[in-house]
């Protein structure tokens, strides 16, 4: 058995979306990210209808799921009185931490 390129994509990918999905329900995983960047890998890698398919609805599918949560996290934070600045504040301080 020849161990090729689109099985190591295949199993990192793999990998990758078991991460991810520990990641949504475990918050210190970065989730959503890691799924999408191993459907990526495997969209490159494969190079096929099947894997360009597979993340267009893949990622399609998680960036509604991260903007769901970031409108309701915007949600929660309005019904409890607390100013978007901090929301700005929170932002800031994680770029400038990142760079």
């Amino acid at each position: 058995m020849t161990v090729t390129p689109e099985i190591i994509a295949t199993i990192a990918t793999s990998v990758l979306i078991i991460i991810g999905c520990l990641g949504i329900v475990i918050p210190v995983l970065p989730g959503s990210i890691t799924a999408l960047i191993g459907l990526i890998i495997w969209a490159l890698v494969v190079q096929s209808v099947e894997g360009w398919v597979v993340l267009a609805l893949g990622g399609t599918l998680l960036l509604a799921g991260m903007s769901a949560s970031l409108v309701l996290t915007g949600t929660r934070l309005k019904r409890r009185a607390i100013p978007n600045r901090t929301l700005l504040f929170g932002v800031r301080g994680v770029s400038s931490a990142c760079s």
